[in-house]
């Protein structure tokens, strides 16, 4: 059974990383929260200005019951994940050095499986309907993005050896990504339900503003937690239910 602490606890935390990724102009992230089980949610990483750029990373979360807050996790998970999509991924991979031919394997390969194939899984109404009206604001710079990675590759090599296997290559078709690109920026434009189903922000116990709030993985000590959530019982106010649902990869954070 879930302690009511807990339960109260969580219930502020989604209401904090919601607001912070739905009001910023340029979130760093989106979260999907399921409003049976507050432990267990989702977040879209959205990549900084670098050669993951229009990129995202889905990650899920689940936060242990049975010692929280009085023991919380200690991470940044969310902060952390995006400061690794930089400009020299070669530096987060054992063994590895400055190699051009893994930039290039990465600023190729990402297009894919960080963004067209969560584009063609994703299920989940909030999450999906985000994902489109992603798509829909950015499409066009994405497909611009990608045309001139096409023109700086054009004289080299047709084929890249993976990082992970070499005995494993991937033929670099820079006319077929667009291509697909092309076909998931029209099926946003032309479906009509996901323009209207761009998700709200949730109702906020703070009206003086809408500063980033970072993530911070429940650093606070218990002491500081119980005077928190006395102070906010005088003042809550309820939030809004949606429904949910989603399978994505787990991250056990205990």
């Amino acid at each position: 059974m879930v302690a009511p602490l807990a339960a109260k606890r969580m219930a502020k935390e989604r209401q904090d990383l919601e607001k912070a990724s739905t009001q910023e102009r340029d979130p760093d992230y989106f979260v999907i929260f399921q409003d049976d089980n507050l432990f267990e949610f989702d977040a879209y990483v959205i990549a900084p200005d670098t050669i993951y750029r229009y990129r995202l990373v889905k990650l899920h979360f689940e936060i242990p019951q049975d010692e929280y807050p009085w023991k919380p996790p200690r991470h940044t998970v969310l902060i952390t994940i995006r400061s690794l999509l930089d400009d020299e991924p070669y530096k987060h991979e054992p063994s590895q050095i400055n190699n051009p031919e893994f930039n290039r394997f990465v600023q190729y390969s990402t297009w894919k499986c960080l963004l067209l194939d969560y584009l063609a899984k994703e299920t989940e109404p909030t999450a999906k309907a985000w994902l489109d009206s992603y798509v829909r604001k950015n499409g066009q710079e994405m497909l611009r993005e990608l045309s001139k990675q096409q023109a700086a590759n054009i004289n080299k090599k047709k084929s890249l050896e993976s990082p992970y296997n070499r005995n494993q290559t991937i033929n670099v078709n820079y006319p077929a990504l667009i291509n697909d690109l092309k076909a998931a920026v029209s099926a946003v434009h032309q479906d009509p339900s996901s323009a209207n189903c761009v998700p709200r922000p949730p109702p906020s116990q703070d009206q003086g503003g809408t500063r980033k709030r970072k993530v911070r993985w429940l650093e606070a000590s218990a002491s500081e937690v119980e005077k928190k959530e006395s102070a906010n019982s005088k003042r809550a106010k309820p939030s809004v239910a949606a429904n949910r649902q989603s399978t994505p990869e787990i991250i056990d954070l205990t």
